[in-house]
């Protein structure tokens, strides 16, 4: 998110001494400005020089660059008026950062990239209610009661010893119902909760997804998400511009190198 700094233009306005009756008049909206005076202060060029020296240094470090001059620590001595230096060995860089940073990015190579759409909106429970009421017909019906039926038809049509179904008493009917219902109470659709919880996409969530598998491929998500990935390495930031320009949606990487801190009110600044 892009945000504007601001500072005051004359710090007499800011009073420090407020009763606690007039900040709550006001709600607090002087001590807040008093707050986004510290943060614009604190954020100041100073503090960016010091950042992007630090992101200079890091992305050397990542390639497996390093001055090794800045390790010098020759010792200089004077003995009987006369003054020499003892010179060190040079410094041996071995690129022990730069060997596990192109690990890591390997491993995010190969991780997999997909990103899933979830429903929130009011209508999902419906959608959700109605499909559950499907699956457990259905389930209960093709899974249990048809082969359960011709199960305990066949077993008391043998005890009973009657051939034609048709001729069977009403008690003998009841009983065949009791021993349906019971073992249908007994059934636990374990897979049916499963793919409710897992693989289920409402109507809306299903559109969305493949708006996003379009989009995906169109804006080159992945590729973009490993190079701000690689950049997050040296620099512990990771940055995105996400804007529509002439009714086409932009998403590019920003690097963090390029992004400004406080400073004056025309400079432009991060907020998290």
């Amino acid at each position: 998110m892009a945000y504007i700094s601001r500072t005051f233009e004359n710090n007499s306005e800011v009073n420090p001494r407020v009763s606690s009756a007039k900040k709550s008049a006001n709600n607090s909206k002087r001590q807040k400005q008093i707050i986004d005076q510290y943060c614009a202060n604190s954020f100041s060029d100073g503090f960016d020089e010091d950042r992007l020296r630090n992101f200079d240094l890091n992305y050397d470090l990542l390639n497996g660059r390093v001055d090794t001059k800045i390790y010098d620590d020759n010792k200089t001595h004077s003995i009987m008026g006369e003054t020499f230096t003892l010179n060190d060995n040079p410094v041996i860089h071995y690129p022990l950062i730069s060997q596990i940073g192109q690990a890591m990015i390997g491993e995010q190579l190969r991780r997999p990239f997909s990103l899933v759409v979830q429903d929130l909106s009011p209508y999902k429970e419906t959608f959700v209610a109605k499909e559950y009421n499907k699956l457990l017909k259905s389930s209960v019906e093709k899974e249990f009661l048809g082969p359960l039926k011709k199960q305990v038809a066949s077993t008391m049509l043998k005890e009973f010893g009657i051939e034609d179904p048709l001729s069977l008493t009403p008690e003998e009917q009841k009983e065949f119902q009791s021993q349906i219902e019971g073992r249908a109470r007994a059934l636990s659709p374990k897979e049916i909760v499963e793919y409710m919880e897992n693989d289920y996409r409402t109507p809306v969530a299903k559109q969305a997804q493949e708006v996003m598998a379009f989009l995906t491929d169109a804006l080159n998500l992945r590729e973009k998400n490993i190079e701000g990935f690689v950049h997050s390495l040296p620099t512990g930031e990771e940055y995105y511009y996400v804007d529509v320009h002439r009714d086409d949606l932009l998403f590019e990487n920003v690097y963090p190198d390029e992004l400004i801190y406080g400073g004056s009110p025309n400079k432009t600044w991060v907020q998290e």
